[in-house]
This record gives structure tokens, C-alpha cells and sequence, in this order.
């Protein structure tokens, strides 16, 4: 029996990628006796987030520039809308303690606080923050990612690896993606259909980031903003199947 599975942020091993390589980023294992499809009829959703630095100056308040501006991804939280949460596509976070971590997030009636904002339909281009701490602060900005390019592939790992393109978009293609709006969906290509977009078992699925300068950082603590949702049809080994025997057909289907 095959029946729908999302697979999300927490189900991957994440990790950071590099400046000018196009690194793995985030990586999922289907089981042991398991074989996954690609969902053609529901939307795709990757929202890669990336961090950067401003520092607001002792009891007063200062608009800064964001370089570069965050997109407005129609799907998260608005903090523009006043929605000033963990999840907001634009998430600010500083050290309130003292003791040396960014872990409070910044809101409209914290330490740090939020003024306002400059935009545009599209972008948040700047930020005004107030400091009423008496200190000097620096405040980490955890945004979607606009620049470069991210990638979702399939791999066999063996004797060769062998991997085979899911699908790719420009970042701010997927930011600007709504899997709430079929008009502006972003689903599977039609090349990702039955067997050319399985995963066998002790297979992976894979997403990948690629910016000559820009970075993103899933395993930041404060990147709660990151989205990935693959929609998946998953079902049990059939009894005339083995492990082995369905790899290699998926293996072959990724080399033809």
C-alpha cells in the first residue's frame, strides 16, 4: 500500500554550505525496506535561510540596510505584519543575558527592539531597531535566502555513485513559490515521474546550494525559518522484491 509522506527539515542531516562549491546541504535516507516516489500532484516547498550581522548602538535607534534585502516569501510568518516569530521569513535574534549566545529573538517590546521596516512588494531592504539595553548590540538576521541556486537530487551510493537531478530553481524562485496557490506552486517536473523519481532503499535524497559568495547556514541554532517540504508516495518492499534488486533499478533508472 502506497500512501503520501512529507519529508521535512527534521528528517535531514543538515550542514552548511561553501562559498563558490555546491555543497550538500541537507541529506535523507529512505529505510531499510522502503521505496519512495516523487508526488507529482502536491507542491514543493525549499526555503534556504542565510544570516548577517548589524549592531545597533547604545539607547538609540538606528535603521540599517540589509545586504542583501530578504525576500518576502509568501508562505511564513510576516514580521512586517507584526508577526514577530521564530518562523518569519526575516527573524532577528540578540544576546540578552549577556552571556555570549543570540538566542532572544528580537521583537516590537524587547531589549532590542523592532521600529519598523522599509520594503517593497517584494523585498525587505531595511530594518529599524531601537536598543533600550545600554549597550552596545549586535543582532543576527536569519533571512530566506535570495541568491543562487538550490537543487534536490536523488543519489545510489555504492560500488559508484550514481545521482540523477529532482528538480532546481534560482533561490528566490522557490522563496516566491506559494504551495498555498496553484498558480504559484512549485511541484515536481513531469521528468520526476514513476521510477525516474524513486529512492530506494538505503538510498538518499539530497539538497544542494550553490552561490559563488553566498552561503546558508541550516545548522545555525536560530535558522527555525528553514522549510523544506518534498511530497513523497511511500510504500513497503512488495514480497517479490528485494533491497538489493529494487536499488539497482532505481540505480539504473538514475544512469539511463
Amino acid at each position: 500500500m502506497t500512501y503520501p509522506i512529507k519529508l521535512t527539515e527534521d528528517e535531514f542531516n543538515l550542514s552548511d554550505s561553501t562559498a563558490g562549491d555546491e555543497s550538500k546541504v541537507a541529506t535523507y535516507k529512505v529505510g531499510d525496506d522502503k521505496i519512495i516516489f516523487a508526488d507529482m500532484n502536491r507542491p514543493v516547498v525549499l526555503a534556504l535561510t542565510t544570516t548577517q550581522m548589524v549592531t545597533v548602538s547604545a539607547d538609540s535607534t538606528e535603521t540599517k540596510a540589509l545586504d542583501p534585502g530578504a525576500p518576502r516569501v509568501p508562505f511564513m510568518d510576516d514580521p512586517t505584519d507584526g508577526k514577530f516569530t521564530p518562523f518569519a521569513y526575516l527573524a532577528g535574534y540578540y544576546d540578552e543575558s549577556g552571556d555570549g549566545s543570540k538566542d532572544s529573538l528580537v521583537t516590537d517590546s524587547t531589549g532590542v527592539k523592532v521600529e519598523g521596516f522599509t520594503t517593497d512588494d517584494n523585498f525587505v531592504s531595511e530594518v529599524t531597531l531601537t536598543d533600550t539595553t545600554g549597550s552596545d548590540q549586535e543582532v543576527q538576521l536569519v533571512t530566506v535566502v535570495r541568491a543562487g541556486q538550490g537543487r534536490i537530487r536523488r543519489r545510489h551510493k555504492g560500488t559508484g555513485t550514481v545521482t540523477d537531478q529532482l528538480a532546481k530553481a534560482d533561490s528566490i524562485e522557490w522563496a516566491f513559490s506559494d504551495p498555498h496557490d496553484r498558480e504559484r506552486r512549485q511541484t515536481w517536473p513531469e521528468g520526476a515521474s514513476g521510477m525516474d523519481g524513486a529512492i530506494g532503499p538505503n538510498q538518499y535524497v539530497d539538497v544542494l546550494f550553490y552561490d559563488n559568495a553566498a552561503v546558508v547556514s541550516p545548522t545555525d541554532a536560530n535558522a527555525t525559518n528553514l522549510r523544506i517540504q518534498l511530497p513523497f508516495q511511500k510504500r513497503d518492499l512488495l514480497d517479490e522484491e528485494t533491497a538489493q534488486g529494487v536499488r539497482q533499478r532505481v540505480k539504473q533508472s538514475m544512469a539511463e
